[in-house]
């Protein structure tokens, strides 16, 4: 137990020495590393909040289907049937051309039935599709049935709105990515930057007999350091950053539905675990490559 403790005294000695002794190194790493986590932040919330968008649009789409003028009764029925046959659809709603006049003189305040010879409003069923990628299959399958004049459900305002969001999360995926190996370049080359630093220190130690590992994870738990508190940072800044833009949003833009900011803890428990991981690999993979240059006596 006390070899254990004097062990844990003199690792924890050698990584506050290493530290200290490159303060500015450090402090600099732990400022880009931090810069580079905030904006890496600000862009997922940008992408998972684009998708979410996207879906919410998407999902509320309603296929406007447009009945012939002269169905009536019976055969607003048999339309009726036709479409509950068709799988996907979800919910379907019908409204007459005088139900829908009544609504629209509801809405205006204003009585205009008396002045109309004919209604010129269509009977129109409202479809709902469970599954919206299947929303064109749908379409092509209620325009087959006898009776339906005419669909509408923005498709091409649908296709031109995914075609953008899907080339701005392309462009998302490639910063996020390119910004996780900055990250973790960064990080690496403090540990590189150290270790050429206090390459005489390290090359005493090896010279005594100092293992392996006892070299090694100081270095290692510096880069740990590093990653961990650049995380925390800029973490909690966007989070707060966050919360007070969502805040605003749901004052003065409740239309807007903006994903929760819980759902980013998930997403930063995972950034450290990833990234925990790389460091470990990457720092531990250049310390053993100048160990074994010092073994060889180079």
């Amino acid at each position: 137990m006390k070899y254990l403790e004097t062990i844990l005294i003199s690792f924890t000695r050698e990584v506050i020495n290493s530290i200290s002794k490159n303060l500015g190194m450090f402090f600099s790493a732990l400022t880009t590393t931090s810069l580079s986590f905030l904006v890496l932040y600000l862009l997922l919330i940008f992408y998972f909040n684009i998708e979410n968008i996207q879906k919410k649009i998407i999902n509320q789409l309603t296929i406007h289907v447009y009945l012939d003028t002269d169905i009536k009764g019976e055969k607003v029925r048999e339309v009726i049937y036709q479409l509950e046959r068709i799988n996907d659809i979800v919910s379907i709603q019908y409204i007459s051309s005088s139900e829908a006049l009544r609504r629209i003189e509801k809405e205006l305040n204003i009585d205009i039935s008396k002045d109309l010879v004919v209604n010129p409003l269509p009977n129109i069923v409202y479809v709902k599709v469970g599954d919206p990628r299947k929303i064109d299959d749908v379409a092509n399958n209620i325009k087959k049935i006898k009776g339906v004049k005419e669909i509408d459900y923005w498709q091409e305002y649908v296709k031109n709105l995914s075609k953008i969001i899907d080339i701005l999360n392309k462009i998302f995926i490639f910063l996020i990515v390119l910004l996780s190996f900055g990250i973790l370049t960064i990080i690496s080359n403090t540990v590189k930057m150290t270790i050429l630093a206090r390459r005489n220190e390290i090359r005493i130690m090896h010279l005594v007999g100092a293992p392996n590992w006892f070299i090694k994870y100081p270095l290692i738990t510096e880069g740990i350091i590093i990653l961990f508190l650049s995380n925390f940072f800029a973490f909690y800044f966007v989070k707060i950053f966050y919360n007070v833009f969502s805040n605003w949003i749901f004052s003065n833009a409740s239309f807007i539905s903006l994903i929760p900011s819980d759902f980013f803890n998930t997403i930063r428990n995972y950034i450290i675990l990833i990234s925990f991981i790389l460091i470990i690999f990457m720092t531990s993979n250049t310390i053993e490559k100048y160990l074994k240059k010092l073994a060889q006596g180079e």
